[in-house]
């Protein structure tokens, strides 16, 4: 999230800026680290609709989700890297929302952060399993072959989804004619 702030210096210099971060309290723990005193800090209003908070409200559909964890899967076992990889399933990508996703875990990919770090800036598009399977399997070895276990969830419960709708449907049908 993009927070502006107003601060001072040590040599009682008035700073206004923006940071980034998670939340209120870790923008006003990085600027405390720059030895800033922080005098206000608000969420920026340019950031309630930017790629910063497409994590909170951007959520992709189960389609382009189950694509992308079993194309994931496929190139990690085939040997290509992680950011390369969601470089590639970036541009491959239908969904401009998965598309913005991807890019930007490619960009804190490539600075350094896990898969599992990157992705849980987005949890409308990532749950919260997800992401935490994601971290176990990167941490034990597994990454390509927990992606293909996710891969068979997610179709699972798309698959469960669409029956219950299905079933729901010719009910409300019924009621609606009558």
């Amino acid at each position: 999230m993009l927070y502006r702030f107003v601060a001072s210096t040590a040599e009682n210099k008035i700073v206004r800026d923006r940071v980034i971060a998670k939340s209120k309290e870790q923008a006003r723990s990085i600027l405390e680290d720059q030895e800033l005193e922080v005098q206000k800090i608000s969420i920026a209003l340019k950031a309630l609709f930017s790629d910063q908070t497409l994590g909170r409200f951007g959520g992709v559909s189960v389609r382009d989700k189950l694509v992308f964890t079993r194309n994931l899967a496929l190139m990690i076992r085939a040997g290509i890297n992680i950011d390369d990889a969601l470089v590639i399933l970036a541009e491959q990508s239908t969904s401009s929302r998965m598309r913005r996703v991807l890019t930007r875990a490619e960009e804190e990919v490539a600075t350094g952060k896990s898969l599992s770090e990157s992705i849980s800036q987005f949890p409308a598009v990532f749950d919260d399993l997800f992401i935490k399977i994601i971290f176990a399997a990167e941490q034990a070895g597994t990454l390509s072959e927990s992606l293909e276990q996710l891969a068979t969830h997610i179709k699972r419960q798309y698959d469960l989804r669409s029956k219950i709708m299905s079933a729901m449907f010719y009910p409300l049908l019924v009621v609606i004619s009558s």
